[in-house]
């Protein structure tokens, strides 16, 4: 297939493939104010202006951020992987109560 997607590739659009890094939590809060103070910007421009602020701002301002990432993060794993890992196991063990 030439110029074309290879079936192997994975889906890197689709959102629930991956857990959100601190900085694209942080980009998603700072887009939606962006783009009501400026909305003659397209997203190139919000993220590169993201890119500056995230730059300049101290560890204290991101926290809740990565705190976010963490807790998206985990969510990931408890959903995704664990299912993933169930639905590969073909000699799941029977829980007792």
């Amino acid at each position: 297939m030439e110029g074309g997607k290879s079936r192997t590739e994975p889906n890197r659009a689709d959102p629930s493939r991956f857990s959100a890094s601190v900085f694209f939590v942080f980009l998603e809060e700072f887009r939606k104010q962006f783009h009501k103070d400026h909305p003659d910007v397209d997203k190139a421009g919000s993220a590169k202006a993201g890119s500056s602020k995230w730059k300049t701002m101290s560890d204290a301002e991101k926290a809740p951020y990565a705190a976010e990432a963490a807790r998206r993060k985990a969510a990931y794993y408890e959903n995704h992987v664990t299912e993933k890992l169930n639905t590969l196991n073909p000699f799941p063990t029977e829980e007792s109560d």
